[in-house]
């Protein structure tokens, strides 16, 4: 090992040069798993599939009913959609895999999905404004009651 303050050689044993590797692995394995940590925490959002806010549907293939003010609002901020002639056309779409999500007002899209596919989707209420917009999501694995 070099000494670069008084440019000496300093000989190490087997067990100091040993020592000093793992030191330095050790080091470059912290500075991976901090990386990682803090890559996973940015991007955890978008990977876990939970929609808490209208920016998070550019993660899914969005369905809407034409017209609707949820449509413009998504349009506005750039999330691309697409339009179904009624609500239960959009989730017939969503059922079949067609979209990902569907959004639309939440008095309509929580009636009609209940009613007509019960357990078979996530519903989320997320408060945009002075609106209340229901997003529905198609259920990977149910494991209780919708609204306990």
């Amino acid at each position: 090992m070099l000494c670069l303050e008084y440019d000496v050689a300093l000989r190490l044993s087997l067990a100091g040069r040993l020592l000093a590797y793992m030191w330095s692995f050790a080091g470059i394995l912290f500075l991976t798993v901090l990386t990682g940590a803090a890559v996973s925490a940015f991007s955890s959002a978008e990977s876990n599939g939970q929609v808490t806010q209208l920016e998070d549907l550019a993660n899914f293939r969005t369905g809407v009913y034409p017209g609707a003010a949820t449509e413009r609002e998504l349009r506005n901020i750039g999330v691309p959609v697409r339009g179904y002639n009624s609500q239960e056309e959009g989730l017939a779409a969503l059922a079949s895999g067609e979209i990902t999500a569907f959004a639309d007002d939440a008095i309509p899209i929580n009636y009609i999905a209940n009613d007509n596919y019960p357990g078979q989707f996530t519903l989320s209420s997320v408060p945009s404004h002075s609106m209340l917009y229901a997003m529905a999501q198609r259920v990977q694995r149910w494991t209780g009651p919708m609204n306990p």
